[in-house]
């Protein structure tokens, strides 16, 4: 076995053998200059390999060349094209030791591109965030990439990016806008920076993008607009007020006067003031405001000319001038301005002058004032004595205005008379007795008032026993004054118990109580409860706000339908035109369907304000809260951490004492234990004194320590519990009471935006309730009459025919005579339409060949000459065949409504003398028109003519001579629908049912030469009626049908001309569809009629 010292040894060598193989980061002996290589992409770089090793086996580089050992540097040219490049300086010491170092490379690479674009294509709206994307193309290294952006010149945002990858790659920054209205115009870009160290370029390498211009879309802001505003009448529009607002896009401003749009061009009049709401309006909403517009007027008299006042009144009550601002008044009288009597006196009657001014203009007026006072006596009450047998006169006579009316009252008798003389009555006495010894009242009345005055007649000589002793008088004004002076002693002295007497009611102590209660002091321990209490409080503002907004789309919802409804059922403008529409139902039920569009509008109305005054304010107030809340309890956390953090410190400090006081007692202890010792030496006595010492010093500091951790502790605890968290929670209650009370605003407000409108609401359904009572049905009826009275004379009675008479002429004549034709019978029918129940195209005289005459009447009380032919008693027996054939079938014949014509004469002849007249008017104002454009252009001419200067009188020969076509084309008209008219006012009823004839040749009148009128050309008017109509009775041969249709769905039929049929029914078709989408049809009963084309299925038959 070997010795231990020589074990040792054997071990060190081997140590300093493989310390000798090793090469640690201390002692390698090679260095790098530049120790780092950052460069770009492509570029060539130089490093220097350099040791301070004099003695070494070579030096080389990676992939290099090895140098040999005298050489104590290496160089290394290197070109960065490869992103994955390493290189290594590596040194060979001896045989068994070799050290290399690394080359640290970065490469690096500005982005080729830079660009800012919006990650969609919407618009950018203020508050609504907005994405912006910079694309940063081909950069590395992505770690080194910093990319910041920025507003105008302000730095906004800044983005590193993490990665490992050398090579270039793509990367997007993204940066979320809040729009504002000012960011609009304002510049975005976005700069790429790669941070490369301080071994780095000393610029930092940067690119930076265009810049991206925003355009935000803001609602309108209003920035000028007065609040009152004061206008001259027929001088200022709402167009001219000076109201401005910035809004993009650039807002509408719309002026509404009591809810109503109105037209801001048109002037305004006095009637126009008030309160106008101005509204701007572009595609992202709407802000309005209200503006007091005053319309100043002229001075403007609306007084009668006669006025009566009373004795005094105030002049104010007589005439009051219109205007604004009020104007002054001044009264003149007899030429004379006198002052404004304060009252009005007897003596004031008479003519006057009244003139208003105000800055405006002035207005006079004058009227005569009749002022009227009560009745005045001239004489006074008074008491005559006379003798018995004596005659006496009492007169009494009064003035006033209006004159009084007199008459006396008193016992009558018959030596008492009265006597009138004009305005005085007098009353005569003869032969005075004790009887007539009275008191004689006058009274004297007018409008204005009634007065009384009495006479006395006292018999002289009678006791007066009536009167009062003036004795008694000294004891009756005494005793009355004592007793008003006790009264009023006493009244005073209650009134004075009663002065300063005030009772106070004292508040319970409980609700005294509660109304000093609050969060910080009651609620101290309960930071929790308080927590969720305002965290439900605001969910219940949300809830709410969310409720209103449901609310506001059912109204916008109610307002849309009703709007479409109105709409639905509204005329349209091809319709208007009916002849329905002048009838007052249909009037009404038009103003019913504009008040109900004017209804939506305020059911509208109401869904913006409650948007407006509710969800949005109370959304923006709700925001608010919540960042006063989370203030609140981030100070209330940060409160308990920093009492928690001194509770740990306090916990520390304790145990820290608690364990050196032990080991205090410990070394106490040990110390004691030393010195009975008899076998411890003095020096391990003192040793343990001295540990003993030091532990119970240490000890005590740690003692002292506890302590004032303990105070501290105490201290931030009193502070926490009764000065912080109380603040904090009476602020939470203070936000939850605001906000409890912003809650009740907005539940009241969410009546009052209803109740605002309901008085428009109201006005609405006023003129719903209105347009009903304004339905006249008598009107109505005459309206009917108007528009469809056909001007026809009823048909008289149906002549009979004596068929007999012509057989036995036949049977005894030879000759016949000259037969006529079919036509020539007035018995005979053309037509088993009868006119009442028929078109009423039917009556029209169009109906007529155009090349037919009327029949030549027949003789005069004699039956028409029949056509016998070759047999008459065939012929006979066959027309009494058909005058007694059924003619119902006669009710169901359909003809087509015959085509409108320039002459009207498809109407009947009421309707067309109308729509005549009616052209007339129409023609003859256009012929006014171009005569009045004539007359103009031939002055204007005439000055051309006399002053060239003025312009070329041959520029206006093309207008002159379109005028005077014009004229002449209307007058032609003119002349033609006169014509027409003629003929359709016609002479007498005669012409009422003449028809304009034309021959082969042209047009013939229906007059001969000589006036009288021919029988060919002026029928009998009973025959032109029958004539008109007698195709009404003719049997007419059904028509036989083309081909059968099945109908594909059900059609009712209602209207006139029509026919119903059932999904599946087979009708026979008489007629095809001649290109207006209606089928002629017959049922196997005879029913014929118009069916839908497109209803049907056909198949014609072959």
């Amino acid at each position: 076995m070997l010795p231990l010292r020589v074990l040792g040894l054997l071990m060190l060598t081997i140590l300093l053998r493989d310390a000798e193989s090793t090469c640690t980061t201390d002692s390698n002996p090679l260095t790098l200059d530049p120790p780092e290589i950052v460069g770009a992409y492509g570029e060539t770089v130089t490093v220097n390999c350099s040791t301070d090793e004099l003695y070494h086996e070579g030096m080389y580089w990676r992939d290099g060349i090895k140098i040999n050992d005298e050489e104590t540097s290496v160089l290394l040219h290197l070109t960065l094209s490869d992103w994955n490049v390493k290189q290594e300086c590596r040194i060979m010491i001896n045989d068994s030791l070799e050290c290399g170092k690394d080359l640290k490379i970065t490469i690096y690479k500005i982005p080729d591109i830079v660009s800012v674009s919006a990650k969609h294509h919407g618009l950018m709206v203020e508050g609504t965030d907005f994405q912006l994307n910079c694309d940063i193309i081909n950069v590395a290294p992505v770690q080194k990439l910093k990319v910041k952006w920025y507003r105008g010149n302000e730095t906004v945002h800044t983005e590193t990016f993490n990665g490992t990858s050398a090579t270039p790659v793509n990367v997007t920054s993204s940066f979320v806008v809040t729009p504002e209205r000012d960011y609009n115009g304002t510049l975005f870009r976005c700069e790429a920076e790669l941070h490369l160290g301080p071994n780095g370029p000393e610029l930092i390498p940067t690119k930076s993008s265009s810049p991206y211009t925003a355009v935000v879309n803001y609602k309108p802001l209003i920035q000028a607009c007065p609040k009152r505003y004061t206008g001259v009448e027929d001088h200022f529009r709402m167009s001219t007020l000076d109201c401005d607002a910035d809004g993009n896009p650039s807002p509408t401003l719309q002026w509404y006067y009591q809810g109503n749009l109105i037209n801001a061009s048109e002037l305004l009049n006095r009637t126009h003031s008030g309160k106008y709401t101005a509204k701007f309006v572009n595609s992202i909403g709407t802000s309005e405001t209200s503006v007091d517009i005053t319309i100043e007027y002229a001075p403007l008299f609306t007084c009668n000319d006669h006025y009566e006042v009373q004795e005094d009144d105030k002049p104010q009550t007589v005439c009051e001038p219109k205007g604004m601002p009020k104007p002054t008044i001044t009264w003149f009288k007899d030429g004379k301005g006198i002052e404004t009597p304060q009252r009005w006196t007897k003596h004031d009657s008479g003519q006057y002058l009244l003139r208003a001014i105000n800055k405006h203009g002035t207005a006079n007026h004058s009227l005569h004032l009749d002022v009227l006072y009560a009745p005045v006596f001239k004489q006074k009450n008074n008491t005559m004595t006379i003798t018995p047998g004596e005659n006496v006169t009492f007169d009494c006579h009064a003035v006033g205005n209006p004159p009084p009316v007199i008459r006396w009252n008193y016992t009558s008798a018959e030596n008492v008379m009265e006597t009138t003389w004009g305005r005085q009555r007098n009353i005569t006495v003869k032969g005075a007795t004790s009887t007539n010894a009275a008191v004689y009242i006058c009274v004297a009345t007018n409008k204005v008032g009634s007065v009384t005055r009495s006479v006395k007649l006292i018999m002289q000589g009678e006791n007066v026993s009536a009167q009062i002793n003036p004795k008694i008088w000294w004891f009756i004004i005494p005793l009355t004054i004592v007793l008003l002076i006790t009264t009023i002693i006493i009244i005073y002295h209650k009134c004075q118990n009663k002065h300063g007497r005030y009772n106070f009611v004292p508040i319970p102590d409980s609700l005294a109580n509660k109304l000093n209660m609050d969060w910080g002091t009651e609620l101290w321990d309960q930071y929790d409860i308080i927590e969720k209490h305002t965290q439900s409080g605001l969910e219940l503002v949300e809830k709410y706000v969310k409720f209103v907004k449901e609310r506001t789309e059912i109204e916008q919802n109610y307002a849309k339908q009703l709007r479409n409804l109105s709409k639905k059922y509204n005329l349209k403008r091809s319709s208007k035109d009916e002849p329905e529409c002048r009838l007052s139902s249909y009037q009404s039920f038009l103003d019913i369907l504009n008040e109900m569009n004017d209804y939506a509008g305020q059911r509208e109305l109401i869904a913006e304000n409650m948007m407006m005054s509710i969800c949005i304010d109370l959304t923006k107030y709700l925001q608010e809260l919540k960042q006063e809340r989370k203030t609140y309890l981030m100070e209330a956390k940060k409160a308990q951490q920093s009492l928690e953090s001194t509770y740990k410190q306090l916990d520390t400090s304790k145990k820290r004492f608690e364990r050196e006081w032990r080991e205090a007692e410990r070394a106490a202890q040990y110390a004691e234990k030393t010195d009975q010792d008899i076998n411890a030496t003095k020096a391990d006595v003192e040793k343990a004194k001295q540990q003993a010492h030091m532990r119970a010093h240490i000890a005590e500091e740690c003692k002292n320590d506890y302590a004032a951790q303990l105070q501290k502790y105490n201290k931030e605890q009193n502070q926490f519990y009764f000065s912080d968290m109380p603040l904090i929670f009476n602020k939470m209650q203070d936000l939850d009471e605001r906000r409890v009370r912003k809650l009740a605003q907005g539940y009241i407000l969410f009546s009052d935006t209803e109740k605002h409108v309901m008085p428009i609401i109201g006005k609405c359904l006023e003129g719903i309730t209105k347009a009903g009572t304004n339905v006249n049905e008598r009107n109505d009826s005459m309206v009917v009459i108007e528009q469809n009275k056909s001007g026809f004379e009823r048909p008289g009675d149906v002549e009979f025919e004596d068929y007999s008479q012509g057989i036995n002429r036949a049977s005894s004549d030879s000759s016949l005579g000259t037969p006529k034709g079919p036509m020539d019978l007035v018995g005979k029918n053309r037509s088993k339409n009868f006119w009442l129940f028929s078109k009423r195209s039917k009556l029209s005289p169009s109906t007529l060949p155009p090349f037919s005459t009327p029949p030549a009447p027949s003789p005069a009380n004699g039956p028409p000459s029949p056509k016998f032919g070759r047999d008459p008693l065939s012929y006979c027996l066959k027309e009494i065949n058909k005058t007694v054939k059924p003619r119902i079938s006669s009710f169901r014949t359909l003809r087509r409504s015959p085509p409108v014509t320039e002459d009207f004469a498809h109407l009947p002849p009421e309707q067309r003398r109308k729509r005549l007249q009616q052209k007339l008017e129409e023609i003859c104002k256009e012929l006014q028109k171009e005569v009045d454009q004539s007359e103009a252009l031939g002055k204007m001419k005439d000055v051309y003519e006399k002053n060239p200067q003025m312009g070329d009188p041959a520029s206006l020969a093309s207008q002159i001579n379109q005028t005077s076509q014009n004229i002449e084309r209307l007058r032609g008209e003119l002349n033609k629908y006169e014509t027409w008219l003629a003929e359709a006012g016609g002479r007498g009823d005669t012409l009422r049912y003449k028809t304009h004839t034309f021959n082969n040749n042209g047009a013939h009148d229906v007059h001969s030469p000589d006036g009288a009128h021919s029988d060919e050309s002026t029928p009998d008017p009973s025959q032109a009626i029958y004539a008109e109509f007698d195709d009404d009775f003719e049997d007419e041969e059904l028509t036989a049908p083309i081909g059968t249709c099945t109908a594909m769905y059900n059609f009712p039929g209602a209207s006139e001309g029509t026919i119903s049929m059932q999904e599946g029914e087979v009708l026979a078709m008489v007629e095809e569809d001649k290109g207006d989408g209606w089928t002629r049809v017959r049922r196997n009963n005879g029913d014929e009629g118009y069916i839908p084309t497109s209803y049907v299925t056909i198949s014609l038959n072959k």
